[in-house]
C-alpha cells in the first residue's frame, strides 16, 4: 500500500474505512489529527480526538472520553437504554455505579475475595465492548444522525480492550455509522497497526515527519501534584479508585517518583484481574513487580503470584504461569501458603498445558491437601480447603472419564458445605459444585439429572447467563426446544452479546422451524464472530428451506474457506449444486466429503446418483454397493437395491 504524505483533505470520503497515520507522539501529531477531526465536522460529521493511551488512560482509554460525551443525550432521549446498557456502562465509566444500579450481578460479582472460587473467563470483557456497539448501534438508529468522524492518537498503545473496540466498530458498523476513521501509531508501526483491521478496511497510510515532544516539556513537579491531587479525590471510594487510578499512576511516573505508583499499580493489577481484563490487568503486575525488592513479604508474593497466574493462563502463557508458581513454591515452605500454589499447578497440568499429565495434577492436589492437614484452622475454613481441593480432584476424574468419582466427589463436598458452614458463605462455591455435577451428569448422557441440576445452579445464581445458555444447550439435545428458546433468550438478556449463546438460539428457530428468526439469530452470531462455520452453516441450512438457494451457497462457501474438511457443508453443497446441474461441481464436494469421513456410507449413496447422471456407471455401482453394506431398514435396502438394478441397466442398455 502506498504511503501518503499528507492526511486527505476530505475525510469523509473515507467512510467505513480508516487511515492509519505514522508520526512521531506528540503535540504536532496531535495537531494534525485535530484538524482532521475539525475538517470532518466543518463536513457535516459527528467528530472526536480520542486519546487510546494505556499508559494514561488504562484499561477503557479514550473509550471512557467516547462514551462520556454521549452520556447526556443518551440519558435524554434513550434512558431504556442505559437500563439495558448497565453493566457495559458501568464497566466503562465506573462512576456510574453511584448512580445506576447493575440489574444482572451474579455471584461471581458479588462474593468477597476470600470466596471468589471462579474468575470470569477472558471473553466476558470482550461482550462489554460488544454490548458498547450494540449501545452505539441501538441509539444511533432512533434518530437521524450525521456521519461518524474518529481520530485515535496513540492506536499502538492502546490496551487490548480499547483496540478491541475500535476494530470491530469499524468492522461490524463502519458502513452504518458512515464512520471514518483515523488512527495514529509510532514511525514503523504502520503495518502493524494496518494489519489489525478487517481485510479490506485500510483505506490508506499516511507518513508524516513530524517532531516528537522534547523531554523537558514534563514538569516531575506539577506530575506529582496531580498524582497528590487525583490519589485525594479517590480516598475512601473505590469506585473512584477504579475510574482514576490509571491516571495517577502515570502522574507518579511522569513525577520522577516511580515508586510511589507501587500500591496503585498493585492495586490496578488485582482489580483488572478480578474484573476478567485479563491482558489489560498484566501490565501493571509487571510493573508492580519491578518495585517488590526482595526481602518480599510472603503474603504480598502470594497474592502477586496467585493473579498473575491467572492473567497469563487468561492470555494463553500457560508456561510462563508454571514457572512463576513454582518458583514461588521454592521461595517459602510455609504451609498456610502452599495449599493455593499446588492446587494451581494442578489445574496446569489438568486444563491448560498442552500435555496434560492427570497423574500429576491428582498428585499436586494430594500434596495441597497434606499442607491443609498440617494447619490448625476454624473447622468452616477446614471443610471450605477440603471441599475447593476435592473439586480440583473431580475435574480429575472428569477428564480420566470415572465420571461416577467426579460426582461423589463434588456431591459430598456439597453436602459437606451445607453441614458445616453458615447459609450465607461460599454461596458462589456451592453454585459451582452443582454446576459440575450437572456437567458430569451431561457427559455421562444422563440429561435429565443434569438439566435438574443445572436448573438448581440457576436457582443458587440465576444471573448468570452461561447456566441458561447451558441447560438450553441440554434442552435442545432433548427435543425440548420450547423451554431451549426460553433459556437462550433469558441468556442473553443476562450478559453483553456473545456468538455462542446467538448461534444456539438460531439453532432452536430452524429446529423450532422458525426459519426467518433463525437467519435473524446466526447473523448477530456472525457479526460478533464473522468466521464461525457452526453459524454459517445453520444460517445457510435455513436460507435453503426458505428457498434461498444463493444466499446459501454463498454461506456454505464462506463457511468452506474457513474450514474445508467441513462435512455437512460440503455435502449441502453438493446438494445445491446437484439441483442447479452443476454435476461436476457436485461430485467434487462429495469426493472432498467422503475423503474426511470414509466410514459415512449415505455420502456413497448420494454420489452414486451424481456417477450415474454423468454415466459413470461403474463407478456408481460400487457407490451403492458399498452403501449396501451399511444396516439398513428394509425399506432403504430396497430403494438401494432397485437403483443398483436400474443403474445396472443403463450400463448394459
Amino acid at each position: 500500500m502506498e504511503l501518503m504524505a499528507t492526511l486527505p483533505e476530505q475525510p469523509l470520503a473515507h467512510a467505513g474505512r480508516v487511515i492509519v497515520l505514522e508520526a512521531a507522539a506528540g503535540s504536532a501529531r496531535r495537531e494534525q489529527l485535530q484538524r482532521w477531526v475539525d475538517q470532518a465536522r466543518d463536513q457535516g460529521a459527528r467528530s472526536c480526538l480520542l486519546n487510546l493511551s494505556w499508559h494514561e488512560g488504562g484499561p477503557w482509554a479514550g473509550i471512557t472520553d467516547l462514551f462520556a460525551s454521549l452520556m447526556p443525550e443518551i440519558q435524554a432521549d434513550a434512558p431504556d437504554l442505559i437500563a439495558k446498557h448497565d453493566y457495559e456502562l458501568t464497566s466503562v465509566l465506573p462512576m456510574l455505579r453511584h448512580t445506576i444500579p447493575v440489574r444482572a450481578r451474579t455471584l461471581t460479582d458479588t462474593a468477597n475475595s476470600q470466596e471468589k472460587v471462579r474468575n470470569y473467563p477472558a471473553d466476558r470483557a470482550n461482550r462489554i465492548v460488544q454490548g458498547l456497539i450494540q449501545l452505539l448501534d441501538s441509539f444511533f438508529a432512533r434518530r437521524t444522525h450525521p456521519p461518524l468522524a474518529i481520530a485515535c492518537d496513540d492506536f499502538d498503545q492502546a490496551s487490548t480492550l480499547g483496540r478491541l473496540f475500535i476494530t470491530d466498530l469499524l468492522r461490524r458498523r463502519g458502513e452504518r455509522f458512515r464512520l471514518s476513521l483515523l488512527v495514529a501509531a509510532a514511525p514503523g508501526a504502520g503495518e502493524a497497526t494496518a494489519g489489525q483491521f478487517a481485510a479490506g478496511l485500510v483505506s490508506g497510510r499516511a507518513h508524516l515527519d513530524l517532531p516528537p515532544d522534547a523531554a523537558d516539556q514534563v514538569d516531575p513537579v506539577a506530575m506529582a501534584r496531580l498524582a497528590e491531587a487525583t490519589e485525594a479525590s479517590m480516598q475512601g471510594d473505590l469506585i473512584a479508585r477504579e475510574a482514576l487510578a490509571p491516571k495517577a499512576i502515570h502522574y507518579w511516573l511522569k513525577s520522577g517518583q516511580p515508586e510511589r505508583a507501587f500500591e496503585l499499580q498493585l492495586w490496578a493489577f488485582g482489580r483488572y484481574t478480578e474484573v476478567g481484563y485479563y491482558a489489560d490487568a498484566l501490565p501493571y503486575g509487571i510493573a508492580a513487580k519491578e518495585h517488590m525488592k526482595p526481602p518480599v513479604a510472603i503474603k504480598l508474593d502470594d497474592y502477586w503470584t496467585h493473579k498473575m497466574y491467572f492473567c497469563l493462563v487468561s492470555v494463553g502463557r500457560v508456561e510462563e504461569a508454571l514457572a512463576i508458581v513454582e518458583g514461588f513454591l521454592e521461595r517459602t515452605n510455609d504451609p498456610h501458603y502452599l495449599m493455593r500454589p499446588t492446587y494451581l499447578i494442578s489445574m496446569l497440568y489438568c486444563r491448560f498445558l498442552p500435555d496434560r499429565d492427570l497423574a500429576r495434577a491428582e498428585a499436586y492436589l494430594e500434596q495441597g491437601l497434606a499442607y491443609g492437614a498440617q494447619l490448625d484452622l476454624p473447622e468452616t475454613e477446614r471443610v471450605y480447603n477440603i471441599v475447593f481441593n476435592r473439586n480440583g480432584l473431580a475435574l480429575v476424574r472428569h477428564r480420566q472419564k470415572r465420571f461416577q468419582d467426579a460426582l461423589d466427589l463434588c456431591r459430598t463436598g456439597y453436602e459437606q458445605m451445607n453441614r458445616t458452614l453458615p447459609p450465607d458463605s461460599h454461596r458462589l462455591h456451592r453454585s459451582v459444585l452443582v454446576f459440575n455435577m450437572a456437567q458430569v451428569y451431561s457427559a455421562m448422557g444422563l440429561y435429565q439429572e443434569a438439566v435438574a441440576h443445572y436448573s438448581e445452579a440457576i436457582a443458587m445464581d440465576p444471573n448468570y447467563s452461561e447456566y441458561h445458555n447451558d441447560r438450553g444447550s441440554l434442552y435442545l439435545k432433548l427435543g425440548r426446544h420450547a423451554e431451549a428458546l426460553d433459556d437462550f433468550v433469558q441468556a442473553i438478556q443476562l450478559s453483553p452479546p456473545y456468538p455462542e449463546v446467538l448461534g444456539n438460539l438460531g439453532q432452536c428457530y430452524r429446529l423450532l422451524g422458525r426459519m426467518a428468526d433463525a437467519v435473524r439469530a446466526y447473523s448477530e452470531c456472525l457479526d460478533l464472530a464473522p468466521a464461525e462455520p457452526i453459524a454459517l452453516v445453520g444460517r445457510a441450512e435455513a436460507y435453503e428451506a426458505l428457498g434461498q438457494a444463493d444466499l446459501a451457497l454463498r454461506d456454505y462457501d464462506a463457511a468452506l474457506a474457513i474450514n474445508p474438511g467441513h462435512v455437512v457443508a460440503l455435502t449441502n453443497r453438493a446438494i445445491l449444486s446437484y439441483d442447479a446441474g452443476r454435476l461436476s461441481d457436485a461430485l467434487n464436494d462429495l469426493n472432498r466429503a467422503i475423503a474426511v469421513t470414509p466410514d459415512n456410507l449415505e455420502l456413497y449413496s448420494n454420489r452414486a446418483v451424481v456417477l450415474s447422471d454423468l454415466a459413470l456407471y461403474a463407478e456408481a455401482m460400487r457407490d451403492i454397493g458399498r452403501y449396501l453394506e451399511a444396516d439398513l431398514s428394509a425399506e432403504e435396502r430396497s430403494e438401494a437395491e432397485q437403483r443398483m438394478a436400474a443403474v445396472s441397466a443403463k450400463a448394459t442398455g
